[in-house]
């Protein structure tokens, strides 16, 4: 390769630095231990995944409760005095 006037041969200009970014300001806050509550409040819809029916075995009226709430009751314990199509039962 033959230069002429010696501006071909030149190496090619290193490509310019970019442009310096301006600082970014920055506040620095010390650490310090604290407890952290997490709180979520969401609006939303339920919708169930199974559903069960509770009904007596037997078609009855109770008379009388032999027990208090909160009672711990003995295995075999009459619990309950029921009236059933005009005949009384113990249960």
């Amino acid at each position: 390769m033959v230069c002429a006037g010696g501006s071909a041969c030149r190496k090619p200009a290193a490509p310019a630095a970019p442009a310096a970014s301006p600082l970014a300001q920055v506040v620095a806050v010390g650490a310090r231990v604290q407890p952290v509550t997490e709180n979520l409040s969401l609006v939303g819809t339920l919708a169930l995944n199974e559903q069960v029916e509770i009904k007596s075995e037997i078609e009855s009226v109770i008379q009388q409760l032999n027990l208090d709430e909160g009672q711990r009751v003995e295995k075999g314990a009459h619990l309950s005095f029921l009236q059933r199509g005009g005949k009384d039962r113990t249960n």
